[in-house]
């Protein structure tokens, strides 16, 4: 009975592991590529603007660069250039679309809306106060400003994101298709499945309320200790993938992970205290 309890308390450690892997790795890869994106376009975007407006002083052009690396719909426009380069590599039914292809069928108003919010705002910050009380050759240049902003937005971040996907070898599309697969909404729903039939063959193997709240606990503790050991091997796997698919070290931000970690083990060692008060008020 103890080896069978054992087993199933590793099954369940290790299915909740797999299951925040599954969920947290998606929004992390997608999140570590865009702002390589973000980072390579933003000299196109500037020259767009010092190509009409060659006048722009240094300051102007530093408030310029700031607002690209912290904008959300910048971010919002590269998210979905990445979300289309993984589709067109994972996709032997894509394979052959390019990416404005890939964004047409499902998110030109989405696209469209970024864009025209992101080429507003980031106008705006050229400008300064002065952007909605402009009028006769301000105007004009600000409309030569705006045009150019929207045209080259896309255009650079399309350009770099194709290029993460044409210089990837046959084994490297293989991950991409092995990623896309473990992080779909599909295989979220078969890890909870599965996390929770594991879960309930933990009420099966033991008897009392106290045993099967401290196991749960145990799973859960050694699962959030396990999904943080994953993140650190993660981490040290994606640093050297990624300097082979995109020709630079990605810097993966990892705090989902360490939080997702943190309220298993608290939660798990919250059990294990609650099944042993139980256990000795019983006693």
């Amino acid at each position: 009975m103890k080896v069978l309890r054992g087993f199933v308390l590793c099954l369940y450690c290790l299915m909740l592991a797999i299951t925040g892997v599954s969920f947290l790795m998606g929004s992390t890869c997608k999140a570590a590529i865009s702002d390589i994106v973000v980072y390579k376009s933003e000299d196109k975007i500037t020259d767009a603007i010092a190509s009409v407006y060659p006048n722009l002083k240094g300051d102007e052009l530093d408030k310029v660069f700031d607002y690209l690396e912290n904008d959300k719909d910048l971010r919002k426009i590269a998210d979905m250039y990445v979300d289309a380069a993984i589709k067109v590599a994972s996709s032997n039914k894509n394979k052959d679309k390019t990416l404005e292809e890939m964004l047409s069928e499902t998110q030109t108003s989405e696209m469209n809306n970024a864009v025209s919010s992101f080429t507003d705002n980031l106008v705006s910050k050229v400008f300064g106060d002065e952007a909605n009380n402009i009028s006769g050759i301000a105007a004009t240049l600000y409309n030569a400003v705006k045009q150019s902003v929207s045209l080259k937005v896309t255009e650079a971040v399309s350009y770099y994101t194709a290029g993460v996907v044409d210089g990837m070898s046959t084994k490297q599309r293989m991950i991409i298709k092995i990623y896309a697969m473990f992080t779909s909404v599909a295989a979220h729903v078969i890890c909870i499945i599965l996390t929770v039939i594991n879960a309930l063959l933990i009420f099966a193997a033991y008897k009392e309320k106290a045993g099967v709240i401290r196991g749960l606990g145990l799973g859960t503790t050694a699962g959030g200790l396990v999904l943080f050991i994953l993140s650190k091997m993660f981490v040290n796997v994606g640093m050297r993938l990624s300097n082979r698919m995109v020709g630079r070290t990605v810097d993966f931000s990892m705090n989902g992970w360490y939080l997702f970690s943190g309220i298993c083990v608290a939660a798990g060692v919250v059990m294990i205290v609650v099944a042993q008060v139980i256990k000795k008020n019983n006693n």
